[in-house]
C-alpha cells in the first residue's frame, strides 16, 4: 500500500505540464473520484483535504467556481509559499484533484556574518523571532530592512545584508537563517556645503538644517531619513522669507577616511510679497474683520508657514479659528492657493467653509480612577445643550488644572462631533496625581527630647467613605475633600498638633469651599524674639491656641477667577513666666479677627505656571476694643491688616518662564493713643519659612541672601520687635527641567528688594534692601516642595554689618511671600 501510495505521487510530479494541459481541455460535469494534497511536511495531509471542500463523490463542473473556491480556502492558512490544483482524468466521467503545496520553512536560528557576538545578539533581542515560526518571505525582508536601518542610523550608509537559508542539522524539518552583512565604511559627515545661495550666509542656512545643526559631543553621522528632515525644514525657511520658488536637491559625496560631504544645491528665485487677500464663502464676518485677524499684512513677505498656520480653522490657537470656534462654528474649514501676480508679488485666494452652528453635546470623563465623576463635573461650566464655545473649554481646562489631585500636564479634550444632531461632544481626559504625602520621622536627641513629626496630607479625601472599608484605595477617597493632620516635636523646646479639614463644594451644589482648622503649639524655655542673645529663661512657656473656619465661594459677576473669602480666628496666648517684652509675663492674650478677601486665580498650573496672574486683596479685622472704651490692648488684641499680593507669569519660550511679584502690607489701630501689641507683625529675611515666632501670629516674609529674620527691626537689646508696613518685589526667571506627574523640577534666578518699618520709623519707599541669586526647586507628591537657594545680599544689615559672604539656604516648602 505504501509503495502504491509512493509511485502515485512521483506520477504527480513527473506528469505536472501534461496534467495541467489536461485540466484546461476538460470541460463538463465529472464526479471527484480521489482528493490528494502532496508536498506538505508540517500539517497532515487529511486536514487540507477536508478543508479544501472537496470530497470524493462530489459532482464538479469545469470550469466553475469550485476549484477557486478550495484554492481560496486553503490559501487563507498563510503558510504557503505556492499553490496549485491539478485535475487528472481518471475514467469514464471521474477525476482525481490534486493540490500541491510548498510550505514555508520552520524557523531554527540565526546566523550572523559581518558583526560582532554582541552586536548579533542585540540585534536578535530585537528582532524577537520565535523558533518554530514560519520563515516566509516578509519575514525576512523584516530582519533584512531592520538590520540595514541600524547600521545607518551608525554612519554605515554603503552597508549590505544579504539573507539565505540552509537546514538545520540539529532539528529536523527547521532551517537557519544565515545573515551575512557588509558593513562597509562607516561615514561621518565632515561638512555641509551650499551652492546657488545668494540670498542667506551658510552659516545662517546651517541653523535650520534641524536636527543635522552642529551640536559639540554629540555623533555628527545621519540617516537619510534624518537628511531629508532637514532639507524640509530648510524649505520651510526660505518659504518663511517668501522665497516660494525655492527649490533644493542635495548630493552625498563620499570622501576619504569615510567622511563626506553633503552638498545642497538651492535655486533660490526672488522673495514674494502679499498682494492682497481675497475672501470668499464668508457669511458670518465681512473681509475686513477675516483680513484684520490674519496675521500678515499686503506688502509683507509672504511668509507661507505662518499664513498656513493662521488659516487651521481647527487649531484653537489660530487667530482665525479663534473668531469661528467662539461662535459655535467647529466645522469651519478654509482651502486657500496663491495666484503669483506682476512685481514679485502674490495674491492669496481663501475659501471659506463655515458649516453649521453646532451646541454642545455629552461629556464624558475618562481616566479617573479613584475620582468621582461629579466631583469632576461640578467644577466644569454648564456645558451641554449650550452653544460650542472655545473659550469655554479652555475655562473647563483652567478649572480642573487648578484640583490638586489631578496633573495639568496630562489633560487633554477630545471633541466627539455628531453631524445628524449638529452637537459637539466633549470628552476630557485626565490624569490622578498622587499627590498624598504620609510623613514620619523622628529620632532622640540627647538633653532634649524626641524630635521629628507625624504626618498625614490627604487631598483628594471622602469623608463619606470614611466608615465604608470597602471604598478605601487605601484611604477613603474620591470626593475632592482635604484632610491634613501633622504632629511635629523639637523635644521639650517646642511642640505643634494641628487638624484641618477642606469641604470645597459645601452642600454640593456651589462652590461654596468650607476650612475648619485646629492647631495647638507650645513653645517651652525659648524665646523667639530675641536673636542676638542666648536663651536664659528654661521655665518660660508660650503656648497657641487656634480655631478657625473659612468660607469661600467664586463671584462669576465679576469673572471666572475670582472668588470671595471670609475667615474667622481664634487664638488664645498662654504666657507663663515668660518674661520677653510681651508687656506681661504670666495670663493668657485673646484674638478675635475676622479676614475678608478677594482672590483673583487665573494661572495655567500650580505647580509650574506658564502664564497668568494671581492677586489678593485681604483685610483683616479685630473688634475695635479701644472705642468700645476696652483699656487692656494686651490682653485683648487690637489691630485692623492691610495686605495685597500679586503675582504674574509670562512664558519666554517652551521651557523659560518670568515670574514678577509684589508685596504690601500695612498693620494699624483704630485709634491713635491705642498701642500695638507684639502679635501679627511682619518679620523680614531669609527663606520666610515657619518657625517658633508664628506662635505670636507674625507673617513671615522671605528676602533671600540675608540670614532669616535679620532685615527684621529690633531694639538695642536685639529683641525683634516686627515691623507693622512692609514691601517687597521679587524677579524670578525660571528654567524648566523636567515636568511629570509625580515630579516637577525647574532652576531659578532672582533678584528681590524689600524692607519693613516701625510706626516711629518714616517711610522710606525707596530705601529697600536688595539681593540677587540662583536656586533649584523640586517638588515631589512624596515630600512636597524642596529648594535650595545662593543668593548675594547687596546692602548692610540694620545693625550696620554687611554680608561679605553667599548666603546658602534650605527649603522644605515654599514661602508664602
Amino acid at each position: 500500500m505504501h509503495i502504491f501510495g509512493f509511485a502515485f505521487l512521483v506520477l504527480c510530479f513527473l506528469t505536472t505540464s501534461g496534467l495541467a494541459q489536461s485540466a484546461d481541455s476538460l470541460a463538463g460535469r465529472f464526479v471527484v473520484e480521489e482528493v490528494h494534497v502532496i508536498g506538505t511536511q508540517q500539517t497532515q495531509p487529511a486536514a487540507l483535504e477536508q478543508l479544501s471542500g472537496l470530497a470524493a463523490g462530489d459532482t464538479l463542473q469545469l470550469p466553475g467556481p469550485q476549484l477557486q473556491e478550495a484554492l481560496h480556502r486553503l490559501w487563507q492558512q498563510g503558510v504557503w509559499s505556492d499553490l496549485e490544483v491539478q485535475v487528472i482524468p481518471s475514467h469514464d466521467d471521474r477525476v482525481q484533484v490534486v493540490f500541491r503545496i510548498d510550505e514555508y520553512p520552520r524557523f531554527g536560528g540565526l546566523d550572523w556574518q559581518g558583526i560582532s557576538l554582541r552586536q548579533a545578539r542585540t540585534l536578535e533581542k530585537a528582532l524577537a523571532l520565535h523558533k518554530g515560526q514560519l520563515l516566509t518571505d516578509a519575514v525576512r525582508g523584516r530582519v533584512r530592512r531592520y538590520v540595514l536601518q541600524q547600521l545607518r542610523e551608525k554612519g554605515y550608509h554603503q552597508a549590505q545584508v544579504e539573507t539565505a537559508l540552509r537546514p538545520d542539522s540539529v532539528v529536523s524539518r527547521t532551517v537557519r537563517l544565515q545573515v551575512k552583512v557588509t558593513p562597509g565604511p562607516r561615514l561621518k559627515l565632515q561638512e555641509v556645503r551650499f551652492t546657488g545661495s545668494a540670498a542667506f550666509l551658510p552659516a545662517t542656512l546651517r541653523q535650520h538644517l534641524r536636527p543635522l545643526r552642529f551640536r559639540p559631543f554629540h555623533r555628527q553621522r545621519y540617516t537619510p531619513d534624518e537628511r531629508q528632515t532637514a532639507l524640509r525644514h530648510l524649505q520651510e525657511f526660505y518659504q518663511s522669507r517668501g522665497y516660494l520658488d525655492a527649490h533644493l536637491t542635495d548630493t552625498l559625496l563620499v570622501g576619504e577616511r569615510g567622511t563626506t560631504t553633503w552638498q545642497i544645491a538651492v535655486q533660490e528665485g526672488a522673495p514674494y510679497r502679499l498682494d492682497s487677500l481675497v475672501w470668499s464663502g464668508n457669511a458670518l464676518y465681512n473681509d475686513s474683520i477675516l483680513t484684520q485677524a490674519m496675521p500678515l499684512r499686503p506688502g509683507d513677505v509672504l511668509d507661507l508657514p505662518r499664513l498656513e498656520a493662521a488659516l487651521q480653522l481647527q487649531t484653537p490657537d489660530a487667530p482665525l479659528a479663534a473668531l469661528y470656534l467662539d461662535r459655535g462654528y467647529p466645522a469651519a474649514e478654509a482651502s486657500w492657493w496663491v495666484v503669483p501676480t506682476s512685481d514679485r508679488t502674490a495674491t492669496v485666494r481663501v475659501a471659506l467653509h463655515e458649516g453649521k452652528q453646532a451646541h454642545f453635546g455629552t461629556v464624558q470623563i475618562v481616566g479617573n480612577e479613584r475620582t468621582h465623576d461629579h466631583v469632576i463635573r461640578r467644577e466644569l461650566p454648564p456645558l451641554p445643550g449650550t452653544l460650542f464655545s472655545r473659550q469655554a473649554l479652555v475655562r473647563a481646562q483652567l478649572a480642573l488644572s487648578q484640583l490638586s489631585f489631578l496633573d495639568p500636564t496630562q489633560l487633554g479634550v477630545r471633541l466627539l462631533p455628531n453631524a445628524t444632531q449638529d452637537t459637539m461632544g466633549v470628552e476630557l481626559r485626565v490624569a490622578e496625581s498622587p499627590k498624598d504625602r504620609y510623613e514620619l520621622a523622628g529620632t532622640w536627641v540627647a538633653g532634649v527630647g524626641p524630635v521629628g513629626s507625624l504626618g498625614l496630607n490627604l487631598y483628594n479625601f471622602s469623608l463619606h467613605n470614611l466608615f465604608r472599608p470597602r471604598q478605601w484605595h487605601p484611604v477613603p477617597a474620591g470626593d475632592g475633600q482635604q484632610l491634613l493632620l501633622r504632629l511635629q516635636t523639637n523635644g521639650r523646646p517646642y511642640q505643634n498638633y494641628s487638624l484641618s479639614f477642606v469641604e470645597p463644594w459645601l452642600g454640593g451644589r456651589r462652590a461654596n469651599a468650607l476650612q475648619l482648622t485646629l492647631s495647638h503649639s507650645v513653645l517651652n524655655g525659648t524665646n523667639p524674639l530675641v536673636i542676638s542673645a542666648p536663651d536664659t529663661n528654661t521655665d518660660g512657656r508660650l503656648t497657641l491656641t487656634s480655631i478657625a473656619t473659612s468660607w469661600s465661594r467664586p463671584l462669576p459677576r465679576l469673572d471666572a477667577y475670582t472668588s470671595l473669602n471670609l475667615a474667622a480666628t481664634y487664638n488664645r496666648y498662654g504666657l507663663r513666666n515668660f518674661e520677653y517684652d510681651l508687656g506681661f509675663s504670666t495670663g493668657a492674650a485673646h484674638s478675635v479677627s475676622l479676614r475678608t478677601a478677594l482672590v483673583r486665580n487665573h494661572i495655567d498650573d500650580p505647580i509650574y505656571p506658564h502664564k497668568g496672574s494671581q492677586l489678593a486683596l485681604a483685610l483683616t479685622l479685630t473688634p475695635p476694643y479701644s472705642l468700645l472704651g476696652q483699656r487692656d490692648p494686651l490682653h485683648w488684641i487690637e489691630y485692623h491688616k492691610w495686605m495685597a499680593d500679586a503675582r504674574a507669569y509670562w512664558p519666554l519660550g517652551k521651557a523659560w518662564v518670568l515670574e514678577t511679584r509684589a508685596h504690601v502690607g500695612y498693620l494699624g489701630t483704630y485709634t491713635r493713643h491705642a498701642t500695638l501689641g507684639p502679635f501679627e507683625r511682619f518679620y523680614l529675611g531669609g527663606r520666610g519659612l515657619a518657625g517658633p515666632n508664628t506662635l505670636l501670629g507674625s507673617d513671615l516674609v522671605a528676602l533671600r541672601g540675608y540670614d532669616d529674620l535679620t532685615l527684621t527691626p529690633t531694639d538695642e537689646a536685639g529683641h525683634l520687635l516686627g515691623g507693622t508696613l512692609y514691601q517687597k518685589f521679587s524677579l524670578e526667571l525660571r528654567h524648566l527641567l523636567l515636568q511629570r506627574s509625580a515630579a516637577t523640577a525647574y532652576l531659578l534666578g532672582f533678584a528681590e528688594a524689600g524692607n519693613t518699618w516701625l510706626p516711629s520709623q518714616p517711610y522710606q519707599p525707596f530705601s529697600l534692601y536688595r539681593a540677587a541669586g540662583l536656586g533649584l526647586r523640586v517638588h515631589t507628591t512624596t515630600f512636597g516642595w524642596l529648594g535650595i537657594d545662593v543668593g548675594w545680599g547687596f546692602d548692610p544689615l540694620p545693625n550696620g554689618q554687611r554680608t561679605r559672604q553667599p548666603v546658602v539656604q534650605f527649603l522644605l516648602g515654599l514661602p508664602i511671600r
